[in-house]
């Protein structure tokens, strides 16, 4: 979980920081990519050294890894859906 809520938190900055200007929608968008791509890189790291670390438990590291994806993957929608919201273009 603590992989996800990390990525949660660099949705939430990224999307502050304005990366595209004026534009909210693109800026949110490509914050949600690097958001989802941070953790799929952080959550396949952390299966490997579990697995490595804790190689009697890796049906149990997978278990947990899955009920953690169920809050992930609702986060996601619902930042998507934010996403959707936001109007392209700059304001004039």
């Amino acid at each position: 979980m603590l992989v996800h809520l990390l990525s949660a938190a660099s949705f939430v900055a990224l999307a502050a920081a304005d990366l595209e200007g004026c534009d909210q929608g693109d800026s949110a968008g490509y914050a949600l990519v690097i958001a989802v791509a941070l953790d799929l890189v952080l959550a396949v790291a952390v299966l490997v050294v579990m697995g490595v670390r804790r190689p009697g438990e890796r049906i149990r590291v997978c278990l947990g890894w899955a009920a953690g994806l169920i809050p992930a993957l609702a986060g996601v929608v619902m930042a998507a859906a934010y996403v959707e919201g936001l109007g392209t273009g700059c304001p004039v």
